[in-house]
């Protein structure tokens, strides 16, 4: 198993084109520099009472980068 880390900062507009149908996937960098893909749909846990997602994430992956599941961190 991989795990990589992230920061997030999410609006509740950036998150509407994923309630739209209009983004199914999320592609951010890592700490390390690294390009991830993930789907949003692994963020719900974490949408805030105002409709955004923030904080400090790690995503696990296995050995062939299939995905796991993400965790906050703070």
């Amino acid at each position: 198993m991989k795990e990589s880390r992230f920061r997030l900062n999410f609006s509740a507009n950036d998150l509407m084109k994923y309630y739209h149908g209009l983004a199914t996937q999320v592609v951010t960098t890592t700490d390390n520099g690294y390009s991830i893909q993930f789907p949003a749909r692994a963020l719900r846990a974490y949408v805030d009472k105002n409709g955004a997602v923030k904080g400090y994430f790690r995503i696990l992956y296995t050995d062939d980068n299939k995905f796991i599941r993400i965790d906050k961190i703070i």
